[in-house]
């Protein structure tokens, strides 16, 4: 569910009034079709042209929608993220029961697990643009190449997890570079 900006706007309650509408008719159309057939259709267009006279007539109700709709995401929205951030926990935590094959100490691990980076090259100063060498490439891809030469392909199961925790996660409108006030 998408949470919507606040405070409503003129036009992003016509916007929202268009979007339930168009819900409604569809809503309608496919309860409505096994009993009325193709007719379920004009039912739906019906659902969609009351729905709009209504947003129009009343307002006060569009906005009330408007409103319940924020606090149903809100909602909806805050119970997903902690059932991600279980099953996501519950991931990493069966397979450190299970195993990992990442050196996490012991008595066979001796050596540290990071590797220094080489230093840069000066012409490399020059262009501050794209990286180049073997460090270029998105992330997911640099990701899942150390996960395969690693053996470790279980952290590839945790990317579409993370991608729907960011997509849960709630628009704050107040952002921390909001809230920092610097002099330069």
């Amino acid at each position: 569910m998408i949470e919507l900006p606040t405070p409503c706007r003129r036009v992003d309650r016509r916007a929202f009034q268009l979007a339930i509408g168009v819900l409604a008719a569809t809503v309608v159309t496919l309860v409505a079709s096994p009993w009325l057939g193709a007719r379920a259709i004009g039912a739906g267009a019906a659902a969609f042209v009351v729905l709009l006279i209504a947003g129009f007539v009343a307002p006060r109700f569009l906005d009330r929608a408007y409103d319940a709709w924020n606090r149903v995401a809100l909602l909806v929205a805050r119970v997903c993220r902690l059932w991600i951030t279980a099953v996501l926990f519950g991931v990493v935590g069966l397979v450190g029961i299970a195993g990992s094959r990442l050196p996490l100490g012991g008595e066979g691990h001796r050596r540290a697990s990071w590797r220094a980076k080489p230093t840069v090259p000066r012409e490399a100063y020059r262009s501050q643009g794209a990286e180049t060498g073997p460090s270029s490439g998105s992330w997911l891809y640099q990701l899942s190449g150390w996960s395969i030469r690693s053996r470790n392909e279980w952290t590839l199961l945790l990317v579409p997890l993370l991608a729907a925790l960011r997509l849960v996660h709630g628009q704050t409108s107040s952002s921390l570079s909001a809230k920092n006030y610097t002099l330069y």
